[in-house]
């Protein structure tokens, strides 16, 4: 780890950072200083957050390595953000249940009337990044679970294995340097130890632990 280093966490849709206390802690236990990162999934677009995300970003690693972390659609504005924009001393990146190549779920809502509206503004915007979009060198890692428990189910149907929002095939992301599945829901990755461990871990060495 960096001798000064923060990481940057994200929540995903419709949340706030009160969701994410559980992983700053373990981030601050680890000698990481841990930054929130709040924004308004349903009312503002993905551009707008993500510019803001920028702004955030660039404001800390002027003088230090920044990680960032993301939980669902938080991992998706991380990518968009390290494609629309460039920063110094970027460090690792962990994207936990993110669903990158698209959600069922959500694309069923996004085809009917008020979908859009139950949707919001950021996730409807996404069209998705290539590798050559992104910062040479970066390190990826994704996290994906398969405890097949939640309400994205009743809306979409999901490929097994999923984690009741989403489906482990949606969070692969080609350019990715590891992945792990872990048997945890969309909702349960917010408080699971183990799943803030491998975070950590790869935040440290790149590579997460496999069983």
């Amino acid at each position: 780890m960096a001798e000064k280093s923060t990481v940057v966490v994200l929540h995903g849709w419709g949340m706030s950072s009160f969701v994410t206390r559980y992983w700053c802690r373990q981030l601050r236990l680890a000698g990481y200083e841990a930054s929130e990162f709040a924004y308004h999934s349903l009312t503002r677009t993905l551009d707008t957050n993500v510019d803001k995300l920028a702004g955030h970003i660039r404001a800390l690693s002027a003088s230090q390595t920044v990680h960032l972390v993301g939980h669902s659609l938080g991992g998706i504005m991380i990518m968009q953000c390290l494609s629309n924009h460039r920063f110094d001393n970027l460090g690792r990146v962990v994207m936990v249940g993110t669903p990158f190549q698209g959600s069922a779920p959500a694309i069923r809502l996004k085809a009917t009337r008020i979908g859009h509206f139950l949707l919001g503004k950021t996730i409807v915007q996404w069209q998705g990044v290539q590798a050559n979009d992104m910062p040479v060198g970066l390190e990826v890692g994704t996290i994906a679970g398969t405890s097949p428990i939640g309400m994205g189910r009743l809306i979409g149907r999901l490929e097994h294995p999923h984690d009741g929002t989403v489906s482990v095939k949606e969070t692969h992301v080609p350019f990715a340097k590891d992945h792990i599945m872990m048997p945890v829901t969309h909702s349960e990755m917010l408080l699971s130890k183990p799943v803030s461990q491998q975070m950590i871990r790869f935040l440290q060495t790149g590579n997460f632990v496999k069983p």
